[in-house]
């Protein structure tokens, strides 16, 4: 995270792939409830559904209980389409933020 810098993009799939192993690698949790929450403000510049979707399924199967991802598009210009499919296809909720 400290070598993130703005730059004018957003990129779904390495969000993802940087958040899954969080969770396969915690010694420290509960193990009762595992949550990601995903912010963004724009559209995905790396990827569409079609690999966004598939990145999120592959990582759901390694984990022992699936993640519920909630999603947040926050600002007027941001995508709603791809956030609120995500969650609604990994049990969680959108919300769209102005």
């Amino acid at each position: 995270m400290d070598a993130l810098r703005p730059g004018g993009k957003t990129f779904f799939a390495p969000a993802f792939n940087t958040a899954f192993p969080l969770f396969r690698n915690s010694q420290s949790s509960s193990n009762c409830s595992r949550l990601l929450l995903f912010l963004t403000d724009g559209y995905a510049s790396d990827a569409s559904a079609e690999v966004v979707m598939p990145t999120i399924r592959t990582s759901q199967a390694l984990l022992s209980q699936p993640a519920r991802i909630f999603t947040y598009s926050v600002g007027s210009t941001a995508d709603v389409r791809l956030p609120r499919d995500i969650a609604c296809a990994n049990g969680g909720l959108w919300t769209g933020i102005q």
